[in-house]
């Protein structure tokens, strides 16, 4: 019974001593006494076991700064020159060597001495002057026009004793047209590809075209003509009231614009269904 009160008490080595001196349970049995024994055993090695060392405590890792990267050099933009199409450069020698051809049939008629043999040749020598420092498409057409002019004056030029012929001349764009052509290239060729895509039954592509010219040109008539039938070609093929809508709203803007004309929509480019509904609008 001491055994016990030692276990229970926590006097593990007592109880062992007392334990290993009985030889059985008393009156009342307070369990069986080999278990008892392997109890305070074991509470014994436990209390007398040294505390176990605590773990190491990983050392804190130091951030590295991540090495330095080369810039790239920002690339300076170069201004762009003057484009020059090389197909009108290729029609400038094409008919430069047509006027030298001329000019050599005029000599073997002996129609060198004629006037117009010289005009020939000077032309010639100012298209090739303009050809070769052209620096614009501008410079190459009127160097084309003066080897169409040479060309033309010695085809012209007669034989000694026969009547001139007349010389008709190429005509230079005008410069008012020339810059007219400049300053609405882009607008041009936004109006082609979204006339391409209309005629090619593509209205999507052509709604989203008219609409960008639209904003850029909001008093053109014609565009907003064209933006109210495409809209209207996609409420026909999809049923969507959102695309019928957007045409009425297009040929409204359409008949009150100033530029446009009054008796409606041509049959040419609008289909009569089109036209229909274009003229039941206020």
């Amino acid at each position: 019974y001491r055994g016990v009160g030692y276990l229970n008490t926590g006097k593990f080595e007592q109880a062992v001593a007392d334990f290993e001196k009985t030889s059985g349970p008393g009156d009342t049995n307070l369990g069986d006494l080999n278990a008892l024994m392997q109890r305070a055993k074991t509470k014994l090695e436990a209390a007398s076991a040294p505390p176990p060392e605590p773990p190491p405590q990983p050392q804190p890792q130091i951030a590295q700064r991540p090495a330095p990267q080369p810039v790239a050099p920002v690339p300076v933009p170069v201004p762009a020159g003057p484009s020059i199409d090389p197909a009108l450069r290729q029609r400038v020698q094409a008919a430069i060597a047509g006027a030298n051809t001329s000019l050599g049939n005029a000599r073997n008629r002996k129609a060198g001495g004629s006037p117009q043999y010289t005009q020939a040749m000077q032309s010639l020598a100012e298209a090739n002057a303009k050809a070769n420092t052209a620096k614009s498409n501008d410079d190459l057409n009127a160097a084309l026009a003066s080897a169409q002019n040479a060309s033309l004056y010695a085809d012209s030029a007669p034989a000694p004793g026969a009547p001139p012929k007349p010389v008709q001349t190429a005509v230079v764009t005008p410069r008012p047209v020339a810059a007219a052509d400049m300053a609405l290239g882009d607008y041009r060729s936004q109006l082609r590809s979204a006339l391409t895509n209309y005629f090619a039954g593509d209205f999507e592509t052509a709604s989203l075209g008219f609409e960008s010219l639209s904003k850029s040109m909001p008093n053109n008539g014609w565009v907003w003509a064209f933006l109210g039938a495409s809209r209207y070609s996609q409420y026909a093929f999809e049923a969507d009231d959102n695309y019928k809508s957007q045409a009425v709203d297009a040929f409204r803007r359409a008949k009150s614009s100033p530029n446009f004309r009054k008796g409606g929509l041509p049959q040419k480019y609008f289909s009569k269904r089109i036209r229909k509904f274009f003229d039941t609008l206020g």
